[in-house]
């Protein structure tokens, strides 16, 4: 990454906050209506995790044999959502190369 990106990226980080002021490379500001769209297409899959996680461990006591099953889910989980995310906002989340994109099993 060559000094000036670096820099933008600097300034952007410095100057923006969650809602409201631009932070997305381009200058497009990240709407309540943006995060809420994210939440609704790509967060759905970790949260489903997380809480079916929360679930099976008040039920079966963090038992050794549910591990390799949440864990294998949350590895899915998060390849969808990487996927996801970086097709609906690439400015934010990146545009992943030829090779990402293989390896998270999108496309």
């Amino acid at each position: 990454m060559d000094a000036r990106r670096c820099k933008q990226l600097a300034q952007i980080c410095e100057t923006s906050t969650l809602f409201g002021l631009h932070t997305m490379l381009s200058g497009r500001p990240v709407s309540r209506e943006f995060i809420f769209q994210l939440c609704r297409q790509v967060l759905w899959a970790p949260m489903g995790v997380m809480i079916v996680h929360g679930v099976a461990g008040q039920m079966f006591g963090h038992e050794p044999y549910v591990d390799p099953i949440m864990h294998f889910s949350g590895g899915l989980a998060a390849a969808f959502f990487f996927s996801r995310a970086c097709l609906i906002a690439p400015e934010l989340f990146g545009k992943p190369s030829r090779l990402g994109i293989d390896l998270l099993g999108s496309d």
